[in-house]
């Protein structure tokens, strides 16, 4: 894969809000995406309010937590409408499991990416700003 190069302009643009629902293996599979967007330029923030990127990494273990997540995701609905630009996206097992039914459950999800493509999460992000479409990662 290649290394994505943000200009610097490009760069104080790319903020990120990371949120983990789920088990243990979702928080190390949480350190490992942080760690591949930060060596791209992204910027970690607190808050959704202000991030262009918002991603949830789900676990389909616990239906507690899908319940949260897609509880969080329809909170978003609002502001993915006022700021279409934002980038919303579920990772993880959940994305996995449910795949292309999250962007008909949620059609404002702009990505759906798998357990074994985290690897190509920078490429996937990149897609989706310049050609701004759903993007479905999953094997």
């Amino acid at each position: 894969m290649n290394a994505i190069n943000f200009t610097d302009k490009d760069q104080q643009y790319k903020t990120v809000f990371f949120e983990t629902f789920g088990c243990q293996m979702n928080k190390l599979d949480a350190e490992l995406s942080l760690g591949l967007l930060q060596e791209e330029g992204y910027k970690i923030v607190d808050a959704v309010d202000g991030a262009d990127v918002i991603l949830f990494n789900t676990c389909s273990v616990r239906q507690h937590a899908e319940d949260k997540v897609y509880s969080h995701l329809g909170a978003l609905k609002a502001l993915k409408k006022k700021h279409p630009e934002v980038i919303v996206g579920v990772l993880g097992c959940m994305a996995q499991k449910d795949g292309e039914s999250i962007f008909k459950r949620m059609p404002h999800v702009d990505l759906v990416c798998g357990t074994r493509m985290f690897s190509r999460l920078p490429e996937l992000l990149l897609n989706i700003t310049n050609y701004g479409s759903h993007v479905l990662a999953i094997d």
